[in-house]
């Protein structure tokens, strides 16, 4: 799963062998499957909010957190 792969590698740090082994994939599959979830997570920042992902999220300035059911825009 998409968000397991973000969670373990990027936010977790977990070895990236170590999970292409437990996933029982080659590197290479790791690797595809990461840039997948990467451009996958890119594309639903975007729909919540126009300015937080050009802008950075530590200054958001939206009127409300975003929602993954209820995009908004500033």
């Amino acid at each position: 799963d998409q968000a397991d792969l973000i969670r373990r590698l990027d936010l977790e740090g977990e070895d990236r062998a170590a999970v292409a082994a437990s996933l029982e994939v080659r590197m290479n599959a790791l690797h595809v499957r990461l840039h997948r979830a990467r451009r996958a997570l890119a594309a639903q920042l975007r729909a919540a909010c126009a300015t937080c992902p050009t802008e950075g999220f530590m200054g958001c300035a939206c009127p409300v957190s975003p929602r993954a059911d209820a995009p908004h825009h500033r």
